[in-house]
């Protein structure tokens, strides 16, 4: 089993000792590989799923100093998703419309950057946008995305807690695998 599929089932247990043992694994190894994107990754995405955004936030900018180009091409979407996300949590506002909006259009096939950045949208107050953005996605070209079944968790918290202030105490709701 490689580090980040260790880390990824201790951070999804329920014991807290295992979740900090993961930020420890995760650490240790970016620490070791400064210039790997992945370990920044990795590392951000972890925080995240904890709910320690601002945690996340300095991680996922250091992939992005680093380069997306860093990253295995299956995890450059995902770190837009996951950083827009994590500044819209924070109440970036437009920079989660700037990161997500840049993601959608590198990466027109996955349909969670687009709900997502329709999130974004609606916290915004662009509801005609927001909404404008979701009846696209209904009819999106790529059926076979499993995006919006990755981050359904996440999608499921947002149905009830639309408007929500988007720096409440929503983090632990993110699904950032």
């Amino acid at each position: 089993m490689d580090i980040y599929s260790r880390a990824s089932k201790l951070y999804h247990s329920a014991k807290p000792e295992n979740r900090e043992e993961a930020i420890d694994l995760l650490l240790q190894n970016a620490l070791q590989h400064p210039d790997d994107g992945k370990a920044w990754f990795e590392l951000a995405g972890c925080f995240d799923f904890l709910g320690r955004e601002a945690e996340a936030l300095e991680n996922y900018m250091k992939v992005a100093k680093i380069g997306v180009h860093s990253l295995p091409e299956e995890d450059r979407p995902r770190l837009y998703l996951q950083w827009g996300s994590t500044l819209r949590n924070l109440g970036r506002l437009e920079e989660s419309r700037a990161v997500l909006f840049d993601g959608a259009q590198k990466f027109p096939e996955m349909r969670a950057l687009k709900a997502f950045l329709a999130l974004t949208q609606y916290s915004l107050g662009a509801y005609k946008e927001a909404a404008q953005a979701l009846f696209i996605l209904l009819h999106s070209k790529y059926p076979d995305d499993s995006s919006m079944q990755h981050f359904a968790r996440a999608f499921d918290w947002y149905i009830d807690h639309l408007d929500a202030p988007s720096n409440s105490d929503q983090s632990s709701q993110s699904e950032l695998d």
